[in-house]
């Protein structure tokens, strides 16, 4: 018998199932890569693929990482960089390729969960949450665009999985270690992984003592991890003195943005805050939207754990996912920038748990006797506030209809649902004595359709209707300018970094961060001498309409991208130099079908 936390080589059976976690997680991944996303993906991709993708890219095709002022993609994350540049040199550089890591690191994610699961359950139960992972419609989108986050998400679940492993074993802690440095180095906003693995300790060492759990808490691995981390960290800190300054720098603006920004009141990411404080509340993104199958099972799981609904005691794999989930979101509540890709960290702890659903037989309701005796109230409380603020949470959308989507709109749901929250926990416990007296059980069944048809089934109706804009478009941008002289090829605008992807064209940003001041190639014009300029047909790009139009470039024609349920999500005006208008000519022409 296998004994939790013990590695244990893989037989036939382990293999076969490892292979078959791969091809399920690869197929979707790989299917039509350079396709369009689904509609419902964040539109801060069409800026971010070719964003952080800058460096590599100069590298592999310009033969220098550093060309201009804009280099994020270098000093935030060196590795994600380094491995996109080894990809470009072996495949070249496309929008596929870019996506390539992504997809790659999405599905090895899931196998590595697998490989630590196996280790503590039979192969019955640890196969469930890396296939809940693997056909995960949200990770399913982000795995197939070119975001860091999906890469960094392969070593900060291994850097999890290895710390719960360290409590049996405590050289896995050295593992970790590392692998929580290389998760920052892949991008720094995986430090909220930080203090799950710091509550986790804490609730490990908290149970030890109270109530004398199994395994122990030793001191053996936090000690190691901090030396591994620590020592990783002075390496790294050694390897970037040459451009300290940059690093430090590009830290504080993302520090700054990540906390500052305050663009969460649009219809993509709507914040609902607590009783109207501007500091601390919750987006209700595109993961509520697209994972919400496994949110209600999990927050039905917690209501069950806090009524002691299960009968069987929290195991160490469990403990760290709660620790995951909960300290995530409260890491998550005090950010405003990306909201959706931070969610992304917490969606192998969502599979943890959600998995048990059907590992337990099905989703336990709590009875009167979960809540009687010593802290019961206080646990009934909890409860009715989970539920209750998790379901309002979930349907604001729906409630808001008759309210008007904006601030005031957004402000009256945020206290809708936190008055909400704390009338249910209220409610719940004065009603906790009038609970049935014997658990019933939600049939696992209903979870399970619940989740094919909202989430792999869903994604499997995209992949069925792919539709090819953006690849279309930078395919034209190629063609258009194919014979242009080297000067010639600079092209500004936001969304110049993908579309310029496979062409010969030097993307470049200029700005001047709203938040933090800080500078990005203005005096770009000067420097460079943009011939193209790629600007969005949106309210918010008047200036940069304007300032385009100022040094001289006049419109060409219109880029359509990412059609919509109503047209085009997404219009993209072409911008040229005058002497170059001529070309604009038989543009339909040059373009490849």
């Amino acid at each position: 018998m296998t004994t939790p936390g013990e590695a244990t080589p893989f037989d036939r059976a382990d293999l076969l199932a490892a292979g078959l976690i791969l091809l399920v997680a690869l197929l979707p991944r790989l299917l039509f890569l350079g396709a369009d996303p689904p509609q419902d993906l964040q539109q801060a991709f069409l800026f971010d693929e070719g964003l952080w993708a800058h460096n590599a890219r100069n590298r592999v095709l310009f033969g220098r990482w550093i060309m201009d002022d804009h280099n994020p993609p270098l000093f935030m994350t060196p590795l994600y960089t380094f491995v996109l540049a080894a990809s470009y040199q072996i495949a070249g550089v496309s929008l596929a390729t870019t996506r390539l890591v992504a997809a790659v690191s999405g599905s090895l994610t899931c196998v590595v969960l697998y490989r630590f699961l196996r280790s503590w359950y039979p192969l019955r139960r640890a196969i469930v949450a890396p296939l809940l992972l693997a056909l995960s419609y949200f990770t399913l989108s982000y795995n197939r665009s070119g975001f860091t986050e999906s890469f960094q998400l392969l070593p900060l679940t291994a850097a999890a999985c290895a710390v719960v492993l360290a409590a049996r074993r405590p050289g896995w802690a050295w593992a970790a270690g590392v692998l929580f440095v290389l998760g920052q180095l892949a991008k720094p906003s995986g430090a909220a992984l930080g203090l799950s693995i710091a509550g986790f300790w804490a609730a490990h060492w908290w149970l030890t003592r109270r109530r004398g759990y199994s395994p122990p808490f030793s001191w053996q691995a936090p000690i190691r991890f901090t030396v591994a981390a620590g020592a990783s960290v002075a390496l790294v800190v050694l390897a970037m003195i040459p451009e300290w300054n940059g690093v430090v720098h590009q830290l504080g603006v993302s520090l700054r943005m990540a906390f500052s920004s305050a663009d969460t009141g649009s219809a993509e990411w709507q914040r609902y805050t607590l009783f109207g404080w501007s500091g601390f509340g919750l987006v209700r993104g595109a993961l509520v939207a697209q994972t919400i199958v496994p949110l209600i099972a999990v927050m039905f799981l917690l209501v069950a754990r806090l009524g002691r609904a299960v009968s069987r005691p929290v195991d160490l794999v469990e403990l760290f996912a709660w620790c995951w989930l909960l300290l995530g979101l409260l890491f998550i509540g005090f950010e405003r920038y990306q909201p959706d890709r931070r969610f992304l960290y917490l969606i192998p702890a969502i599979a943890i748990l959600a998995a048990t659903v059907l590992g337990d037989g099905g989703i336990p309701l709590p009875s009167r006797a979960g809540f009687s005796g010593a802290g019961g109230r206080w646990r009934a409380a909890l409860a009715g506030g989970v539920a209750s603020g998790g379901i309002l949470f979930l349907l604001a959308p729906l409630m808001a209809v008759a309210m008007a989507p904006h601030a005031s709109g957004l402000e009256r749901m945020s206290l809708l649902v936190s008055a909400g929250t704390v009338a249910g926990a209220a409610i719940f416990v004065l009603l906790a004595g009038r609970l049935p007296i014997r658990v019933h059980r939600i049939p696992p069944l209903l979870f399970l359709l619940g989740f094919l048809l909202l989430e792999p089934l869903r994604f499997g109706w995209f992949l069925m209707h792919p539709s090819w804009t953006i690849r279309d478009a930078s395919r034209a941008l190629q063609q258009f300018t194919a014979d242009w002289a080297p000067a010639d090829r600079v092209i500004f605008g936001s969304v110049a970094n993908t579309l310029s992807l496979p062409s010969q064209l030097f993307p470049l940003v200029m700005r001047r961060n709203q938040t933090t001041g800080s500078r990005m190639n203005l005096d770009g014009w000067e420097r460079f001498h943009p011939a193209l300029a790629l600007i969005v047909a949106d309210r918010g790009m008047a200036s940069m309409e304007r300032d385009v139009e100022a040094h001289g470039l006049v419109r060409c024609r219109e880029l359509p991208v990412w059609p919509g349920p109503a047209g085009p999500r997404v219009r993209i005006g072409l911008y040229v130099r005058q002497d170059l208008l001529g070309r604009c000519e038989g543009w339909e022409d040059s373009r490849e079908p």
